[in-house]
């Protein structure tokens, strides 16, 4: 890792007392995601995953994404049951009346039966990187300039860092994944960015390896789970009706 002098260090933070994880039912809500759900590049999708994930003779590291809010995890989570904006567009075009059905997403009532939520109090000595932070995002214009031009990224700023571009941000995050203080230990225990989905919602990248905390058991989520509905309520969505005996 090339040290950078002149440019300051990435802002550092802790987590609140509880952060929130939605996960697959049977698991244990904070383990990474296992290796076989990996796709074909390594990675499971996520903004903050290992992009060296797949080449063989490398550390390789997982994410575990969390939030500091219940419905802020929950919301992350279900933002794809959102329609997507093609067949919305053209819609709007053709019945604009029946646009405010279509444009309402449902969220299906077996992906949420499959599904339940974690809460873990993290160990208060982990130093996670706060990468909105005006001296992080300086720090790391000096570091991936060059990746940032061989990408066309006009500057790397705030929707850089957390923006649809996968390969820019996985590489944020194995460059801080990589930094290692004087006597080779590793500085930083994941990453704080907000939500794109809502800038109050607070969420949390945490390099699975590195994670220390006490968990609590999981708990299902009905489809009247409130903080559920909050998000789907934010997100324009509705949850699936079951019947009920």
């Amino acid at each position: 890792m090339v040290e950078l002098r002149g440019v300051g260090e990435p802002v550092i933070c802790t987590p609140p007392a509880i952060v929130y994880r939605v996960s697959r039912q049977g698991r244990a809500p904070f383990s990474p995601p296992p290796w076989t759900r990996a796709l074909p590049d390594g990675t499971f999708g996520g903004r903050f995953d290992d992009p060296e994930a797949a080449t063989p003779g490398v550390d390789r590291f997982r994410i575990v994404y969390a939030a500091s809010a219940r419905e802020a995890a929950l919301g992350e989570t279900i933002a794809r049951f959102r329609p997507s904006l093609a067949p919305i567009s053209e819609l709007r075009s053709i019945d604009p009346a029946a646009l405010p059905a279509f444009a309402t997403g449902t969220i299906s009532a077996t992906w949420l039966s499959g599904r339940q939520t974690g809460e873990a109090e993290l160990d208060g000595s982990l130093r996670f990187v706060d990468i909105s932070a005006h001296r992080t995002l300086t720090y790391l214009r000096a570091a991936l300039a060059p990746l940032a031009r061989e990408l066309e990224i006009e500057d790397i700023d705030l929707s850089a860092v957390t923006g649809p571009q996968r390969r820019f941000t996985r590489a944020c995050a194995l460059h801080l994944h990589d930094l290692r203080s004087a006597d080779g230990e590793p500085l930083y225990a994941g990453i704080r960015y907000p939500s794109r989905l809502a800038a109050s919602w607070e969420c949390w990248a945490i390099y699975a390896e590195r994670l220390r905390g006490v968990q609590t058991l999981p708990r299902p989520i009905p489809p009247d789970d409130p903080d559920l509905l909050a998000a789907a309520t934010h997100l324009g969505l509705t949850v699936e009706e079951t019947d009920r005996a």
